[in-house]
């Protein structure tokens, strides 16, 4: 895509993002999420939340906790998706 002279947005990392949760890597979520931050893209609630999601599916608790830090680091403000996605994955670790 790139090659092509098409630079991905943040409505298409977060469409990678949320496939390759979808897939079981969360630590390709990971590598995506912050590939987008440093070309100057804002990730969503649903970026972050299905980079939580992949976390917590494959048992990194830590992980997932260390995303949610980040994201309240940035000073964004989580909405329902992104609650939803850690009581979830608290409740039911693993």
């Amino acid at each position: 895509m790139i090659e092509k002279g098409c630079k991905p947005n943040t409505v298409v990392y977060s469409a990678l993002i949320d496939g390759l949760y979808r897939e079981g890597k969360p630590y390709e979520t990971e590598e995506f999420l912050f590939q987008m931050i440093n070309v100057g893209y804002k990730a969503n609630a649903f970026t972050y939340s299905s980079v939580i999601r992949g976390f917590f599916q494959d048992g990194k608790l830590r992980d997932a906790l260390m995303i949610w830090k980040h994201v309240l680091a940035k000073g964004l403000t989580p909405d329902t998706v992104a609650y939803s996605s850690m009581i979830r994955g608290l409740c039911n670790p693993g």
